[in-house]
């Protein structure tokens, strides 16, 4: 599974006060047309989602699918009663992962229709791009990632020094979540339980925008063994391939 999604590093409004407001984070993701993305973009192979992880995996809750529905007269509402008003901010297109304009550009105009205007700033390479985040000037970034097990990612956005958490904000439930899920193990009962509610803060907290995941393609043949996959690990190892019998 690959995912495409943009995650807000300036939750806490250190440079666009309006988005520590949860209403403003609220109305981004309600203003997302996340079928439309999926259909347009990747046809058959898309799933528009709310969340970080697939269906399936520890973390993903069929409770918090299609929470943030798309609504642009909530998203509206959701802005004036938060009051503000002509907000805007720079969004940065990720280099490197494929799709990640187009997902911009997409949201960008969808942001537009509620009011808000966000600008695109590409980059060529990693390193400008890496440049520019550690400048602190970016507010958002787009964030295409293959699957991995939830705690990695949590390790990577929400985490005092997580790569993502650029102006250093405190995630407190996922701090201690994250840490319990590490003594205890992502498979374990007490693992899955934290996972679970570390998703449901994620989600709720609207921390990001997920907007879609899409299928990985593997082609495989049955002069080949061993080609296995997991919950935890859907990608198959060739540590583990064998010739077929």
């Amino acid at each position: 599974m690959l995912f495409r999604s943009v995650y807000l590093f300036d939750t806490n409004g250190s440079l666009v006060p309006a988005l520590k407001n949860l209403k403003v984070r609220e109305a981004l993701n309600y203003a997302i047309n996340r079928k439309g993305i999926a259909k347009a973009l990747y046809g058959s192979y898309g799933v528009p989602t709310d969340q970080y992880e697939p269906n399936g995996a520890p973390g993903y809750q069929k409770s918090l699918a299609n929470v943030y529905s798309f609504n642009p007269t909530k998203a509206k509402a959701l802005l004036k009663s938060a009051k503000v008003k002509n907000l805007r901010f720079t969004l940065a297109v990720q280099p490197g992962a494929p799709g990640g304009t187009e997902i911009a550009q997409a949201m960008v105009q969808e942001w537009s229709a509620i009011g808000v205007k966000v600008s695109i700033k590409t980059y060529t390479g990693f390193a400008g791009y890496v440049a520019a985040l550690e400048q602190k000037k970016i507010a958002a970034t787009t964030f295409g990632y293959s699957y991995s097990v939830f705690v990695s990612m949590m390790d990577e956005l929400w985490a005092p020094t997580g790569t993502y958490n650029l102006f250093g904000v405190n995630y407190p439930s996922e701090n201690s979540l994250r840490a319990a899920i590490n003594v205890a193990g992502t498979t374990s009962a007490t693992g899955v339980k934290d996972t679970n509610e570390a998703m449901k803060d994620a989600v709720d907290g609207a921390y990001g925008i997920p907007v879609v995941s899409t299928d990985t393609m593997i082609f495989s043949t049955s002069a080949v063994s061993g080609i296995n996959f997991s919950s935890t690990f859907p990608i198959p190892d060739p540590a583990e391939w064998t010739p077929g019998s």
